[in-house]
């Protein structure tokens, strides 16, 4: 079986894609495509996501590997799909957090596990990279919202930079996975001509892009939140975290469903601004990083329809 994992990076539009897809999920299995769900608040999640997830902290992924390879055997047993398309934009582990100053710490045990889980499959990676001057501010609010409580300056001071770069995370999932295997986008040419990443993603798909729903593209999905609500987050997370961890979990859940929506409709939205040298290094970093990965990004034609041109918005 084809193996089609779009991996990430987080805060490339993942949310509208995805929403995309399960919109489509019909279409895509008339097309010989299987599209692994990943509705986590809905509980329609596929079953090989949580063991992806799982990968990162197990000392040990020999079980967890088995367990990966037998839903990929059940799959291909139904022998009505000859693709499985995946979406999990976390499937390398978080880009920054808490526990090591690293970018994409987790990436290498997770790919090295991975490669095992999809040995018996043809595998192609897709990854979207968008510049660090706008991720890292994106991506700090997702990682308060899921909840952390240092703020912004001590999230970007605390960061290795010698590897806050997209240029060694796509070199490492070259050395795991084989450079033939990895495509890589830019979130730029993907937010201003969708279709063109859906074809390839989805290919060969003999459909035309207007028979798809494409609305999920155009609506906005996790928009970023103003400083004052980020605020108030890292707040709430503070008075969560002496509680014990499952009830801390339960609330921060909560939280995350009901409150922090009320209080990022009512919070000013003032934008998170980065200090003028980090915004210089970090815009260096992604002058670098162009010039390094430039050849090897998709180039993405034209778009059909063009009225989506512009349409989707981050997640």
């Amino acid at each position: 079986m084809r193996i089609i994992f779009h991996a990430g990076a987080p805060k490339t539009g993942t949310t509208a894609l995805q929403a995309m897809l399960e919109a489509n999920k019909s279409l895509l299995a008339d097309a010989g495509i299987a599209y692994g769900s990943r509705q986590v608040r809905k509980g329609i999640v596929h079953p090989l996501y949580p063991v992806i997830k799982r990968l990162r902290s197990e000392a040990d992924p020999s079980q967890l590997i088995e367990m990966a390879r037998g839903y990929l055997a059940s799959e291909a047993e139904g022998g009505r799909q000859h693709s499985l398309l995946l979406s999990y934009e976390s499937a390398f582990g978080e880009p920054l957090s808490d526990y090591s100053p690293q970018f994409y710490p987790d990436l290498d045990r997770v790919a090295a596990a991975l490669k095992a889980v999809f040995a018996d499959h043809v595998l192609h990676i897709k990854w979207v990279t968008r510049p660090l001057v706008d991720f890292i501010p994106s991506y700090y609010v997702q990682y308060v919202r899921m909840g952390g409580t240092r703020s912004l300056e001590d999230f970007i001071a605390t960061a290795d930079k010698t590897t806050l770069s997209w240029t060694p995370v796509v070199r490492r999932l070259h050395q795991h996975f084989g450079e033939d295997a990895v495509q890589v986008f830019r979130y730029r040419d993907f937010r201003q001509t969708p279709d063109p990443f859906i074809r390839n993603l989805c290919a060969p798909l003999d459909a035309p892009l207007n028979t798809f729903d494409l609305t999920p593209l155009q609506r906005r999905h996790n928009a970023t939140d103003g400083r004052a609500a980020v605020e108030i987050y890292r707040l709430i997370n503070r008075g969560l975290n002496p509680l014990p961890a499952r009830l801390r979990r339960r609330l921060r859940l909560r939280a995350r469903r009901h409150l922090f929506p009320a209080i990022q409709k009512f919070s000013p939205k003032q934008s998170l601004e980065l200090r003028p040298e980090v915004y210089a290094f970090l815009a260096e970093q992604d002058r670098l990083d162009d010039e390094t990965l430039g050849p090897l990004y998709v180039q993405m034609p034209g778009g059909e329809p063009a009225s989506l041109a512009g349409a989707l918005v981050s997640a």
